[in-house]
């Protein structure tokens, strides 16, 4: 039996997760259910830089093989959709190239916004998928179907060492 790692209680359900990912059993299991994959955006669709310009505008970098990723999510039916705390027109500029309708920016409360989501798509939490990659971020990588492992350990570390540095 391969030990797991539990994910700490902030909302239900909890997501047990193997150390070093799923077997491709487990993942496949996992996967075939997800119909709506939801992206964080700075870290996880840019690089996590901002840049800013003369005027003052933030100016972000996307992978253009991120978007043929999203583009063959969608072929294959699965809904996209981005939840973001920044507030930002290149990231709604970014999201209608790729064809993403559900865009929400300036959520610092994520899981209204998820909330939301659900609501207009009809989907529940265990058929969604979600890439992020920062603390705030932990209450919705714990509550959906699939989020991937190594994110949320990544994800986890600067907690776990603030708490053990600072206890």
């Amino acid at each position: 039996m391969t030990p797991s790692v539990h994910i700490p209680h902030f909302a239900t359900p909890s997501l047990e997760i193997p150390p070093n990912g799923l077997s491709g059993q487990q993942l496949t299991r996992r996967l075939e259910g997800i119909k709506l994959m939801i992206f964080d955006v700075d870290g996880v669709l840019t690089d996590g830089s901002l840049y800013y310009g003369p005027s003052g505008e933030a100016i972000k970098r996307f992978n253009v093989m991120d978007g043929l990723g999203i583009k063959f999510l969608q072929k294959f039916g699965i809904l996209t959709a981005i939840i973001s705390a920044r507030q930002s027109p290149i990231v709604q500029a970014r999201a209608t190239d790729l064809g993403i309708n559900h865009v929400f920016q300036g959520s610092h409360n994520k899981q209204a916004a998820l909330t939301l989501l659900l609501a207009q798509t009809g989907f529940n939490l265990i058929e969604c998928a979600y890439l992020a990659d920062d603390v705030v971020d932990l209450p919705l990588l714990t509550q959906v179907g699939f989020a991937d492992p190594d994110q949320v350990a990544d994800t986890l570390s600067p907690v776990a060492t603030k708490w053990f540095v600072s206890a």
